[in-house]
């Protein structure tokens, strides 16, 4: 795949256009840097950069029918939450919304696997597991723990009412005013082989040690990823903008998440058991995100937020 941002001069990127956003990228002399190089960023925050100014509709087809409006579609932001209240929005860190990526390789090398374990019984060979197969089960479930078992990591606090964001991250708690607090939409292009490069963009929550409750200084930033998308930009610019407008209290107010309802898991019939070898083996592939949550929900050991933010955000709120 041939990559198709275009360099417009020395420090500067353009990617191509998306429902009506054609994002530049820049390179600045005091921005942020990655593995010692500065990133080709576009910083949305601060100041807070609108995405969409105007509610214009966007079509769903080329034909022209009339679809969703740039308000509705700013709403679907809410795909990122992990609750959202008067006061304060929990949004997931790209670890959490991504999760699966260890599922479907393992998926795909025991397809490979079973191809070539099925030839070779074909030709002769006994079905009987060797060490190599014995290996490879194993690292299959590994693989597949690792995506469901592991605990998920806090989501970032976002206070409208206090103006402040909050986040809980490798053990350091920060507290940073909105004002200060350092987002932007990073350009990553990787190499996917025969000369070929892929485009990547991340919506980037810069965690400055200064903002630090404990004032840990290891470094002067961390890179927090909140969302990432290869070959689309609009999904960390969709993240952005739900969080922008509702920091700026233009967002409508939506109720949080029921509690996870595990009625069906308590009745066995002729449904449950259906879902249970059809349903969910694909569920858990599309959907391993989801899964993992509905996991941690019940281990007693999952991550949970230090007392200070329950006491900065006026409740007690650990939802994943």
């Amino acid at each position: 795949m041939v990559s198709r941002i275009k360099q417009l001069d020395e420090n500067t990127w353009q990617a191509p256009e998306s429902l009506g956003l054609v994002p530049v990228f820049h390179r600045y002399n005091n921005g942020h840097r990655v593995f010692g190089k500065a990133a080709q960023e576009d910083i949305v925050n601060p100041p807070p950069k609108p995405i969409y100014r105007d509610n214009a509709a966007f079509s769903k087809d080329t034909d022209g029918e009339e679809g969703i409006t740039q308000d509705e579609f700013v709403q679907s932001g809410y795909m990122f939450a992990s609750s959202q209240h008067s006061d304060y929005l929990d949004m997931r860190i790209d670890s959490v919304i991504n999760r699966g990526k260890f599922i479907i390789s393992a998926l795909f090398f025991l397809a490979i696997w079973f191809i070539v374990k099925l030839t070779s019984v074909w030709q002769g060979e006994s079905w009987s597991p060797t060490l190599f197969d014995w290996s490879f089960y194993i690292g299959t479930i590994v693989c597949f723990a690792w995506d469901l078992l592991r605990r998920a990591q806090l989501p970032v606090r976002f206070h409208v009412k206090n103006q402040e964001v909050y986040v809980y991250y490798r053990r350091v708690l920060y507290r940073i005013p909105w004002q200060e607090c350092e987002m932007s939409v990073r350009l990553t292009k990787y190499h996917t082989g025969m000369g070929n490069m892929r485009d990547g963009y991340q919506l980037v929550l810069w965690l400055n040690s200064d903002h630090t409750v404990n004032k840990q200084r290891k470094r002067k930033y961390r890179r927090l990823v909140l969302e990432h998308l290869d070959d689309d930009h609009i999904s960390p610019y969709l993240y952005w903008e739900y969080v922008r407008r509702f920091m700026a209290g233009e967002l409508a107010y939506i109720p949080e998440r029921s509690q996870h309802n595990i009625d069906t898991l308590k009745r066995l019939n002729i449904k449950a058991i259906f879902n249970l070898f059809f349903v969910y083996p694909i569920y858990l592939i599309l959907k391993t995100d989801q899964v993992a949550l509905k996991i941690d929900y019940y281990n007693p050991f999952h991550r949970r937020w230090p007392q200070e933010v329950h006491e900065w955000t006026g409740e007690k709120c650990n939802w994943r």
